[in-house]
């Protein structure tokens, strides 16, 4: 489960002490030189070519919320005809949500259709660039399958019309890393605990020249685009974990290629497992399987019974025993979507857990399947093996 949230770096936990330890008594000097250092290290590992654009968030939601009201905001505010904001219906929640609170103050948003991969219509979205419009927000990959976006193509349809481009790179930044200068967009969102940071601590980065309103008013922090104290120990582990990954990060993703690669083929094994987003370009250590006719939680039950944590859909949906609006975008039925589950691999993943759930998720399709079509969810709530 990786691609939801990862373990608190060692490394983070050491730069986050000192500073938990302090109980708030740091000068206010030393607060802003750790604010400062942070800023830089976080710059860098997004590829922000100034450390100012980079404004600290209590994490990615909060940033992309900031993505699309923030403009938006500004934009009723001057009276300015762009009304229209695009973006993907496989977007996850912290974009679809805010999005279709502006819809219902009366801007006109709407969502770009995808393909059978999850990949965007760049003929749809050039219809939709028609009207004018203020803001198309897309991730750089999806978080439930991995799916790549020609996000390239997408920037360059939307800087034609005139319309800002923001990337939730929350992901992406963990599974391949994020150039906010060679992607060419004019906002992206990033989360500390997708890279072994804390929890509670994110940022929001936009180049010189967008405006926005903020968010969260009541002071001047953050050069007066988000009020509220900082999280100083939290920013600071963001940063210990950003240097972290700018340097390991390559060498992580060309082991997690392989791992991903020998994990896929040998999931597709059994008769009838299906790969979702399967023949389009995707982040390294991302699986999505389904197994038509089986319960993804059921799935979920039985391997987590035999120790293998894998996820069903987004996050925010796992509770919800609702299929996967992601896998319902892309065109499947929803039996197929509801027998879904993401297997994502990260930094602590060896050659041995890999051979672990090559040998057992076999086995826990076939004894779901040798319980009948109507027994698997029972069977994973009362635990039967």
């Amino acid at each position: 489960m990786n691609s939801t949230t990862t373990r608190l770096d060692p490394r983070v936990r050491d730069a986050m002490m000192p500073l938990l330890a302090s109980e708030g008594a740091v000068s206010p000097d030393a607060t802003r030189s750790t604010l400062d250092a942070a800023r830089t290290e976080v710059a860098r590992f997004c590829g922000a070519p100034d450390p100012a654009q980079i404004v600290f968030t209590s994490g990615g939601t909060e940033a992309c919320n900031m993505a699309l009201k923030g403009p938006a905001l500004w934009a009723l505010s001057r009276n300015d005809e762009r009304r229209r904001i695009l973006t993907l219906s496989t977007e996850h929640t912290a974009v679809l949500y805010p999005m279709r609170t502006l819809g219902r103050l009366g801007f006109d948003a709407r969502e770009i259709p995808v393909d059978r991969q999850g990949v965007v219509d760049l003929g749809a979205l050039e219809d939709l660039l028609k009207v004018p419009t203020l803001l198309v927000a897309m991730a750089p990959a999806n978080a439930e399958t991995g799916t790549c976006q020609p996000l390239d193509g997408v920037v360059a349809l939307a800087h034609r019309r005139g319309a800002l481009v923001h990337a939730d790179a929350c992901l992406t930044a963990a599974y391949g890393g994020v150039d906010v200068g060679a992607l060419g967009v004019d906002m992206a969102s990033f989360s500390a605990h997708k890279i072994g940071g804390p929890k509670g601590a994110g940022a929001f980065w936009a180049r010189g020249g967008v405006r926005l309103l903020p968010l969260l008013e009541g002071g001047v922090n953050e050069g007066g685009r988000r009020g509220g104290a900082e999280n100083v120990a939290g920013i600071a582990g963001f940063a210990a974990a950003a240097r972290v990954w700018k340097d390991e990060g390559p060498q992580i993703w060309q082991r997690l290629e392989a791992l991903g690669s020998r994990l896929e083929s040998a999931l597709l094994r059994p008769q009838g497992v299906e790969c979702n987003g399967g023949a389009a370009r995707r982040l390294p250590g991302m699986v999505n399987v389904s197994v038509p006719g089986l319960d993804g939680e059921a799935l979920i039950t039985k391997l987590a019974l035999r120790g293998v944590a894998v996820s069903s859909g987004s996050s925010c949906f796992q509770e919800t025993g609702k299929p996967s609006h992601v896998l319902l975008a892309m065109g499947l039925d929803p039996l197929r979507a509801r027998g879904s589950v993401l297997f994502s691999l990260g930094r602590d993943t060896t050659d041995a857990d890999v051979d672990r759930v090559i040998e057992i998720f076999p086995q826990v399709v076939a004894s779901l399947k040798a319980l009948g079509p109507d027994d698997p969810a029972r069977a994973a709530s009362t635990g039967r093996r």
